[in-house]
């Protein structure tokens, strides 16, 4: 935060600065909240599929598809329909580890089953 200026008898801060705190301070509280209940749960053990793993990693918070070449253009597709993003630092395609990025992953994982079927 900046001080107003300039600060003569007024408040020290622009109001605007003021305006969300309490909402800004709630916020980070659950998310901590949310963080610390995350960090307390065991990963899922890795799925080995035809041709791919998925992997949860808890310390950077991402599920993970690896594959063992690079997928068709119809499994892209699924993975970015899904929110999957490729990640060359890791050579996977990952998305955040939440509840619905969980879930996405199961339907990807379903939907490759079903694919190399």
């Amino acid at each position: 935060m900046m001080l107003a200026e300039p600060w003569k008898g007024g408040s020290p801060f622009a109001s605007y600065e003021l305006t969300n705190l309490g909402s800004n301070i709630r916020r980070v509280k659950a998310r901590i909240h949310e963080l610390s209940v995350t960090a307390e749960v065991e990963p899922p053990e890795p799925v080995e599929g035809d041709g791919y793993r998925l992997e949860h990693d808890q310390p950077t918070n991402r599920v993970r598809f690896f594959f063992d070449e690079k997928p068709s253009d119809a499994v892209r597709q699924t993975l970015r329909a899904n929110g999957f993003r490729w990640a060359p630092s890791v050579k996977a395609w990952q998305r955040q580890a939440s509840a619905s990025g969980q879930a996405a992953a199961e339907r990807v994982r379903q939907q490759l089953e079903q694919l190399r079927s």
